[in-house]
């Protein structure tokens, strides 16, 4: 009986390419992880203090009201305030404001309940709390909630 294998060289050709081709789907997969991963970490390690002041009735019919904002000094590259608004139903809604808060500065934003679902007057409100979202790698992140306002209005 004459008996022929695969060559040592189509062998050797062949191993080679699963080798190569393993080595690119354990790199491409470990590199995404690493990348997300990286990106969790600096956000992690990102802090912008945004502190409310106090806040304010700015109009007779109490439809509008005001926060007094201010920044804490830090390096970091803030791109927007996201200011979440809860009523006294639960409903949560969030205004986002591109920033114009340097670190070391306060100021004070207005706000109008019409604009704001499930609230006529400042009385429907419950809390107002404030996020900042920076610019990390190029993609914006928010990051945790940095302070809360109650409203606290007596009947």
């Amino acid at each position: 009986m004459n008996k022929r294998g695969i060559s040592g060289v189509v062998t050797a050709v062949i191993l080679i390419a699963m080798v190569v081709g393993l080595t690119t789907i354990v790199w491409i997969v470990l590199s995404n992880l690493i990348e997300g991963n990286l990106d969790e970490a600096e956000t992690g390690l990102t802090k912008i203090n945004l502190n409310i002041i106090s806040g304010s009735v700015a109009n007779s019919s109490q439809t509008k009201f005001s926060l007094k904002l201010d920044r804490d000094y830090d390096e970091n590259e803030l791109v927007e305030i996201n200011f979440l608004i809860q009523t006294k139903d639960g409903d949560t809604e969030k205004i986002t404001i591109p920033n114009d808060l340097e670190p070391g500065e306060g100021k004070t934003y207005p706000f109008n309940t019409g604009s704001i679902s499930g609230a006529n007057d400042i009385h429907d409100l419950d809390e107002i709390s404030v996020a900042p979202v920076v610019l990390i790698n190029g993609k914006k992140k928010t990051l945790s909630k940095t302070d809360t306002y109650k409203f606290n209005f007596e009947e």
